[in-house]
């Protein structure tokens, strides 16, 4: 049974309008397995007698779970790219003004750039990072293949589309 010249053009559309429909969602699913996401967290620092501020802070950052059974390595998860500002939105110095360690934690070193009784303000420091969503592809390869889906579903569907205006094309005379 032959399938009609109609049949064909309106299949063929539909599978294009369809493969455009859904290579964003299969763009959008894959990339969050594969993207870091970031936050900020503020963490309220105190000053004690002196008017300094206290040394040394257990983990700042709640993204950190370096437990987490499912990742094969907790350094794939580390806490990625961390920018740490004072109260006044100065952005603090890595080893100069702040020691940060991956496990979440972070050590002051030059704790004046993170005192702000000096300008009335509350002693809070801000951190910026990125971590690792709970979907995360810890293993590099698999990374590299789920970012190659979105590629080869709409070549798919190109290629689904094209065939079907191939042969509507060739019935109907238009190419040889």
């Amino acid at each position: 049974m032959a399938i009609s010249n109609v049949a064909k053009l309106v299949l063929a559309f539909v599978t294009l309008i369809v493969g455009l429909a859904l290579i964003s969602q299969v763009v959008l699913s894959s990339a969050s397995t594969v993207g870091l996401t970031s936050t900020s967290e503020s963490v309220a620092v105190t000053a004690n007698e002196s008017g300094k501020v206290d040394n040394r802070y257990g983990s700042v950052v709640t993204h950190y779970t370096p437990n987490d059974n499912w990742r094969e390595d907790s350094s794939d998860c580390s806490i990625a790219d961390p920018v740490v500002t004072n109260c006044t939105g100065v952005t603090l110095t890595d080893t100069t003004d702040y020691v940060w360690y991956h496990n979440g934690s972070i050590n002051f070193e030059n704790t004046r750039s993170v005192n702000c009784t000096d300008h009335g303000l509350p002693n809070a420091t801000t951190v910026y990072y990125s971590y690792c969503p709970d979907s995360y592809m810890t293993i590099g390869w698999g990374r590299t293949v789920i970012n190659l889906v979105p590629g080869f579903f709409a070549q798919a569907m190109l290629f689904v589309s094209l065939g079907l205006f191939y042969s509507l094309f060739k019935d109907s005379g238009l190419i040889g």
